[in-house]
């Protein structure tokens, strides 16, 4: 029998080497997609894939293929050089992803998408092909780590690479920087195994000099005997003169940014509600921390803002309400929450330092006044989802070590030059004045008000605008020349003309919050 390109031999079954590829779709399931939603996701996957191998260079037809209703997997001949699927083939993809996701009419058509490569023996039989390589490569591209990574890029493609198709095809690559990729220990089902992830349409910064990124199996014994031997110092009391074995130096910045912070071990971002993910529950006073998924693209979601402190030290703030802070509580093991921002408390006053030999995004975050390292609470990362203060000690107790991933918030904004025109409002057609902050008809001509820029914050621009008082921040909107108007104060609020006046309502997808400038 002969599926898709690829001789199936069922008599003998003998094994075939050959390059193993798995491509899973994002929230393929998502309530918001219908049925029709489903299939033009298909399609467009399937044209994605067939363009992209196109451009690699790859021949489409002599790959065996086997859709996953979700995904595709692909078997490319051994004859194909390895290089063309790890060089050319994700950039080709999220290329094409891309393009269709500017095409696409509608969010729930637009394709983003986790790609797992590796290469091994497979046996083919009457129904196909199994092995316990193809078995890895399904367990790669559903690692919690690949799907955050994924989560917190803007782009639309995340890449995992096998341990050693890293470092046997990447690392000797001319074409990629085998420095964007970051190195993750995968646990999925009873699979545990080392991978590399790199993001084609959005890297990861190359690793700094003296964080290379390559690791074999004999650095990585080292590492690993070097590991237990300072774990075993920091436990003898009064050694290190309290300094932490294993954490190295702070984090750099010295601008506030909006960030994924995610836990290393349950993949999940640090979150109090995130912006306007959680209509019924705004942003409060005492409010606890959590971790949830990690928002799509499209969406703020669970971010919270990195704010300098003084001294190298950070503030840990609401995505959502620039007055609350996360705080120390005074005892470790229990939910840690946001208070009312305190310029000098230091329990507001979180010390970020990177963990020694991780990737340059990986850390610990322990607080400068009642110290302790945040910490996922323990237990099941599906139900235990609150977050303690444990000690610092991120030698295999991953629950204290997270990455942070700055967070380009959809439609950000820069500052630009003062501006004086209409604003006109999306569902009535009606324009904001600058008369009594009403919005009203007009006749021929519409009036103008001024935007003007007052500073940068991790949101964006803040800005006054004469006809709504306040302060506020501009985010574009994906149709052209629509920006949706945040209060600086709660971003998950916004402008919305609603019976002929101006208001601030929880920010959705309304055309009654879009506006035109001009």
């Amino acid at each position: 029998m002969r599926l898709y390109g690829d001789e199936v031999e069922s008599e003998n079954g003998r094994a075939l080497h050959r390059t193993i590829i798995v491509v899973d779709v994002e929230k393929f399931t998502h309530g918001s997609r219908t049925n029709a939603d489903q299939l033009a996701v298909r399609a467009a996957l399937y044209r994605s894939l067939r363009r992209a191998f196109d451009d690699s260079g790859i021949p489409w037809d002599d790959c065996h293929r086997e859709d996953r209703g979700d995904g595709v997997f692909l078997l490319v001949p051994p004859e194909v050089p390895k290089a063309l699927v790890v060089d050319r083939l994700p950039g080709a993809l999220a290329e094409a992803l891309a393009e269709h996701g500017r095409a696409a009419r509608r969010d729930a058509e637009r394709v983003r998408a986790r790609m797992a490569v590796h290469a091994g023996e497979v046996l083919p039989d009457p129904h196909g092909f199994t092995s316990a390589s193809i078995n890895l490569a399904f367990r790669l591209v559903e690692a919690p780590q690949l799907k955050s990574a994924l989560a917190g890029s803007p782009g639309v493609l995340a890449l995992v690479l096998s341990s050693w198709c890293y470092e046997e095809v990447a690392w000797q690559s001319r074409v990629v920087d085998p420095r964007t990729f970051r190195r993750v220990d995968v646990a999925v089902k009873d699979t545990a195994a080392t991978a590399w992830i790199a993001l084609p349409d959005h890297p990861y910064p190359p690793a700094r000099p003296g964080e290379a990124p390559r690791r074999g199996r004999a650095a990585v014994v080292l590492a690993s005997v070097v590991a237990l031997s300072m774990t075993a110092v920091a436990d003898r009391p009064g050694t290190g003169g309290g300094a932490v074995s294993g954490i190295g130096e702070a984090f750099p910045g010295d601008r506030e940014f909006l960030a994924h912070v995610i836990n290393l071990k349950t993949g999940k971002c640090l979150a109090r509600n995130g912006a306007y993910t959680q209509p019924d529950d705004s942003e409060s006073e005492g409010g606890d921390i959590y971790q949830w998924e990690c928002a799509d693209s499209h969406n703020p979601g669970h971010v919270v803002v990195l704010a300098p402190a003084g001294g190298g030290d950070w503030a840990i703030r609401s995505s959502v309400r620039a007055d609350l802070c996360l705080t120390a509580d005074d005892e470790p093991e229990t939910d840690q929450h946001f208070h009312a921002c305190r310029p000098g408390d230091d329990h507001q006053r979180w010390r970020v330092r990177r963990i020694r030999g991780r990737a340059p995004d990986a850390v610990v975050v322990e607080n400068r006044g009642a110290g302790g390292c945040l910490a996922h609470q323990g237990g099941r990362p599906d139900v235990h989802i609150q977050v303690f203060r444990r000690e610092c000690r991120p030698f295999g107790q991953d629950e204290v070590g997270w990455s942070i991933r700055p967070y380009a918030m959809p439609g950000r904004r820069s500052c630009g030059e003062p501006w004086r025109g209409p604003v006109r409002n999306n569902a009535t057609g009606l324009h904001l004045t600058d008369s009594d902050g009403a919005a009203h008809r007009t006749a021929a001509t519409a009036p103008a008000v001024s935007v003007v820029a007052l500073g940068e914050s991790a949101h964006g621009c803040h800005v006054s605008i004469s006809g709504a008082p306040g302060t506020w921040v501009l985010e574009s909107l994906a149709a052209e020349g629509w920006v949706r108007v945040h209060a600086a104060e709660d971003v998950s609020r916004c402008l919305a003309a609603v019976d002929g006046a101006v208001t601030t309502r929880r920010c959705d997808g309304s055309r009654s919050q879009q506006w035109e400038l001009g």
